[in-house]
């Protein structure tokens, strides 16, 4: 992932495509908040991603123009889906003892699923997921 923005707010093509926005770079608009169960929204989502060549080739390892990579993670990802995976599995360093006892996977704590509609509009509200730096 090095070469990428911390988060989708500092990505240039996001910038071209939405001037005006903040560009304060947010852990919370580097993850993807669904549902914790099958859902109709992220397979519409995703239906409308697969239908994207240029998306797809991103999915699938190829840069962007300005030189965004897909999280390993996520590469050859099988769309549409009804639930989104979080397949990605980095630990941070941190010099948190209780983190480095019980060491965790980073963006399963920042963007695990809820259980409701409401809950992901509460969460966005209140611009949720907050994690602490580690």
């Amino acid at each position: 992932m090095t070469g990428n923005p911390w988060a989708l707010m500092a990505d240039p093509e996001f910038i071209k495509l939405n001037p005006g926005l903040s560009q304060t770079t947010q852990e919370a608009g580097a993850t993807l908040l669904s549902l914790s169960n099958s859902s109709d929204l992220i397979e519409q989502l995703t239906e409308w991603i697969a239908q994207d060549k240029d998306a797809m080739d991103f999915i699938a390892g190829k840069p962007d123009p300005w030189g965004m990579k897909v999280n390993p993670s996520y590469e050859g990802l099988d769309l549409p889906t009804a639930e989104w995976p979080l397949l990605d599995t980095y630990v941070p360093e941190t010099g948190s003892e209780c983190m480095q006892q019980n060491p965790m996977t980073y963006f399963s704590a920042l963007a695990a699923p809820v259980t409701t509609l409401p809950k992901v509009a509460m969460a966005l509200l209140d611009s949720w997921p907050r994690a602490d730096p580690v």
